[in-house]
């Protein structure tokens, strides 16, 4: 159309010269993994449209890269006539949640040429299983297991998986807890063990959990997160915690977070590629804080977590209100585990909580993951902390509770709730 593009100031600061006149090793450096056919996307930036027949309009531009150094740039998003940084980001996210998406098999795949090493003989690892302050709950691609909000937690020490893995033959050999895997247990992992097999390989794969399975305390997490970093050692990939909490959250989405030892993140995210959806540690220890958890039920859930998101998203009219709330809840959680105050910790894990379970029991038909017990260990809570003892909890998907509080308030605490497990996370 007779339309010709210049550059202006690039997303980040960086000057408009660094796209144009760089050298290749510098324009890689640039390069974001989000593949659309076989076109890799680079940062974003600001340009101009000028024509003979147009005025000059500022919108959204993308250098395009393929073969090698053969690039163009891509105009995407107008921008208002007024340009201000809200508008920026609103579109920019508009523009990569609109990117195509990818399949399991391309996702992994793509992350897996970055491998480093060759495959060993034996991989072993432990995870944490974790609780979510902030919780994760509905996903905007079930494919890739990319959530609707970002989520925050605590791990909880030592409690959580070991596992091994080692080659096999002729067929996966799958074993919980030192006796063969249910069956639905072996096929979910068979299925994720698909994702990374080469022809003719099988795995045999030792599991042990020292939290309940399937009963809301995050052992599918914890499961996940271990499973990956022993075959990350068993396969040779040498990947950092980033990149292998990516491929954990294709066989649950908390197992982001368990590759983590104490408060970690797990990013939402906004590109359909996944590829911005990943978890990392806070660097906050908090020695004197504490967990403590109050095993309801260790039976296991009759409508699992995916099946619950599915159906509050689709049904709860509550549930529209959720995402700003997380979000909400989120930073504040941030901004208070640095100030180091547990008192906006623990309301806001409480709440966020609540309002969760507020968006299943709105749901239809009505998902109550509770059970009359859980309701009366809320109340004994309650009542606590209105007699001056700081005590608060949190649930995640399961009739479970788990206590927050402080160290000096320990013995306290375990007289007051009989049997109540207490967990140093950050050990």
């Amino acid at each position: 159309e007779g339309l010709r593009f210049t550059v202006g100031q690039p997303a980040g600061g960086d000057q408009c010269f660094y796209f144009f006149r760089a050298k290749s090793h510098h324009f890689f450096r640039c390069i974001r993994l989000c593949k659309q056919s076989r076109r890799y996307f680079v940062d974003p930036f600001i340009c101009t449209l000028r024509g003979k027949n147009h005025g000059d309009q500022q919108g959204v531009g993308v250098i395009v890269m393929q073969r090698h150094l053969d690039f163009r740039i891509e105009f995407i998003q107008f921008l208002p006539d007024v340009f201000r940084s809200g508008f920026f980001r609103f579109h920019l996210r508009r523009i990569l949640s609109n990117l195509k998406a990818m399949t399991r098999n391309e996702f992994v795949n793509l992350l897996l040429k970055r491998a480093q090493g060759k495959s060993g003989a034996r991989g072993e690892a432990f995870a944490p299983a974790n609780i979510a302050l902030c919780k994760y709950w509905g996903k905007r691609d079930a494919e890739l297991n990319l959530p609707v909000n970002s989520s925050l937690s605590i791990s909880l020490g030592k409690l959580g998986t070991r596992t091994i893995v080692e080659f096999t033959e002729p067929a996966d050999r799958i074993f919980l807890n030192g006796n063969p895997a249910p069956k639905n247990f072996s096929t979910r992992l068979s299925a994720y063990l698909d994702l990374f097999r080469k022809e003719g390989e099988f795995f045999e794969v030792r599991t042990k959990n020292t939290v309940p399975t399937a009963a809301g305390l995050a052992s599918s997490a914890s499961g996940f997160a271990a499973l990956i970093k022993a075959l990350d050692q068993l396969l040779g990939w040498g990947f950092n915690p980033r990149e292998l909490s990516m491929l954990a959250r294709l066989g649950s989405g908390s197992a982001t977070r368990s590759l983590y030892n104490g408060f970690a993140v797990w990013h939402a995210g906004v590109r359909a590629d996944g590829m911005d959806s990943y978890a990392e540690g806070l660097p906050n220890d908090w020695n004197n804080l504490r967990i403590g958890i109050l095993e309801v039920s260790t039976d296991r859930k009759k409508i699992g977590s995916t099946e619950g998101m599915i159906r509050t998203r689709e049904t709860s009219e509550l549930y529209a209100a959720w995402p700003a709330q997380a979000q909400c809840d989120f930073d504040e959680l941030r901004t208070a585990i640095t100030a180091r105050d547990f008192s906006m910790v623990g309301k806001t894990a409480e709440n966020n909580a609540l309002a969760m379970h507020a968006t299943m029991m709105a749901a239809w038909p009505p998902l109550c993951y509770w059970h009359p017990r859980s309701l009366t260990l809320m109340r004994n809570v309650w009542q606590t902390r209105e007699k001056g003892l700081e005590l608060y909890f949190t649930m995640d998907a399961g009739p479970n509770l788990k206590l927050l509080f402080s160290e000096r308030d320990s013995e306290e605490v375990c007289g007051l709730f009989p049997g109540v497990q207490v967990v140093n996370p950050f050990l």
